[in-house]
């Protein structure tokens, strides 16, 4: 992908800078008063790696999970904004590693929230006796799904204890 930037003075016509979805770009340099390219490139990386990969990719595959779409939708809104698209592998490793990393944060609440409760209710075997809301969700209608979730909330701290899926 080349990317082209105009001095001002050559094209002014209300044109900003974007960012470039792309792993590396080439700097075509115009020079003043002068609508040719002139022969220098620069190979510059467009984004910051996060996790081995541009983070603008895992922020897209990560945006594209908020909204509940997956790799084809992705695709598709790649296809039709004409932005470079990330493969199939490419996407389902960026899946993986959010899926870890949030696990790891998940966890990391789910202690905190338990070692408040330890702190709200002293106990001596660190089993503690307090309120707890359970609730859950099925995957579809009835009693035919096979998939569900559950979430345990501490009544006290009103923060997630435990969840099942």
């Amino acid at each position: 992908m080349i990317v082209q930037f105009r001095n001002e003075k050559v094209s002014n016509h209300g044109s900003i800078p974007i960012p470039i979805d792309c792993n590396v770009v080439a700097f075509i340099v115009f020079e003043e008063g002068f609508h040719q390219p002139i022969k220098r490139t620069k190979q510059v990386s467009s984004s910051k790696k996060t996790l081995n990969c541009p983070e603008v990719n895992t922020r897209f595959v990560y945006g594209m999970r908020q909204i509940g779409k997956c790799f084809s939708a992705g695709f598709k809104l790649c296809g039709t904004l004409n932005l470079p698209r990330l493969s199939k592998t490419a996407y389902t490793n960026h899946e993986n590693k959010l899926m870890l990393v949030n696990s790891e944060v998940s966890e990391l609440s789910m202690q905190k929230a338990a070692s408040e409760l330890l702190v709200l209710h002293p106990t001596k075997n660190k089993i503690v006796e307090c309120g707890i809301s359970v609730d859950g969700t099925w995957q579809r209608r009835g009693y035919s799904s096979m998939n569900g979730c559950v979430a345990a909330l501490s009544v006290d701290t009103g923060k997630v204890v435990d969840i099942e899926i």
